[in-house]
């Protein structure tokens, strides 16, 4: 320029030239698809990725509006929504389009676009970038679907009639479910940080430890030992004790399935005492026929 002081500051021609080639080259090859339009949406330059992502080997014969690549709806809200938003704001990024390929395939995209204005400040056209979101919304459709599946399984934890317990490293209870409060009837504000050797009755503590220590062999564990009711009663219980571990071997966590057998037991213990009564009835019956 002139009156410059630092001619040495400025590029070469050649330099000039070498930069403008890349920036070229870069447009033409960039793995997103650009395109610069008009503010009526007629496409004045675009990149072979655009020409790809709308369908089309190189280009179509005529004049070409982005509005026709992009679905009913998706030119709706362009003309509605991304417009007026660019013009007020002078930058839009993250907004979701639909193309519709000649093909009748219907391509989910991003969109960012910059407002290009004259030397008079006027608006005079439109920077597109816009990406192909077709694998990100299969990633949305299956993390979605992986999510329900979570909700669903968190349901039925909730509202299983056992007990359902995870537990710290040292066994301590992180959470509980349903099953678990009307097994034992604590409040979660009760029991929640105490130890799981507190719903234990004291002669099967020991007991309970020696199956938690071989959890850090990554072995499940099942146990039948008396529990404690927050009303001072003892049930029969039937616990399932599963490590959680990382590699290489780490035990975190564990979890408890707790199922009161109670009833179970009182049952087990009528039959066991109805043999023991028929077994003496047969034998005072054979004595009776030997005399």
């Amino acid at each position: 320029r002139e009156g410059d002081e630092r001619p040495e500051a400025l590029p070469s021609g050649g330099s000039i030239k070498s930069e403008l080639h890349v920036a070229l080259e870069f447009f033409e090859n960039s793995p997103c698809a650009q395109v610069f339009l008009d503010m009526d949406g007629a496409v004045r330059s675009a990149n072979q990725t655009f020409w790809s992502l709308c369908g089309f080997d190189d280009g179509p014969d005529s004049e070409f509006h982005f509005q026709q690549s992009l679905t009913k709806g998706a030119a709706m809200f362009y003309e509605n929504q991304l417009l007026p938003t660019l013009l007020q704001r002078g930058r839009v990024e993250g907004i979701s389009l639909e193309l519709s390929l000649p093909s009748g395939q219907q391509i989910p995209v991003f969109v960012n676009a910059v407002l290009r204005r004259g030397a008079d400040g006027s608006s005079a056209g439109m920077f597109l970038a816009i990406f192909d979101a077709t694998q990100r919304r299969l990633y949305e459709k299956e993390l979605l679907r992986a999510r329900k599946e979570a909700e669903h399984l968190s349901e039925v934890v909730r509202r299983s009639s056992d007990g359902i317990l995870r537990l710290s490293q040292n066994g301590s209870i992180q959470s509980w479910n349903d099953g678990a409060r009307r097994i034992f009837g604590w409040s979660d504000q009760e029991v929640l940080g105490r130890p799981i050797t507190s719903l234990i009755d004291n002669d099967a503590v020991a007991e309970m430890h020696d199956a938690m220590a071989l959890l850090g062999r990554g072995m499940q564990v099942v146990k039948e030992l008396t529990g404690v009711r927050r009303d001072g009663s003892n049930p029969d219980l039937s616990i399932t004790l599963t490590p959680h571990l990382e590699a290489p071997g780490i035990l975190v966590a564990f979890s408890a399935i707790i199922r009161d057998v109670t009833s179970q037991k009182v049952s087990e213990r009528a039959l066991l005492q109805n043999e023991k009564l028929a077994s003496v009835g047969r034998l005072a019956s054979s004595i009776a026929h030997e005399i």
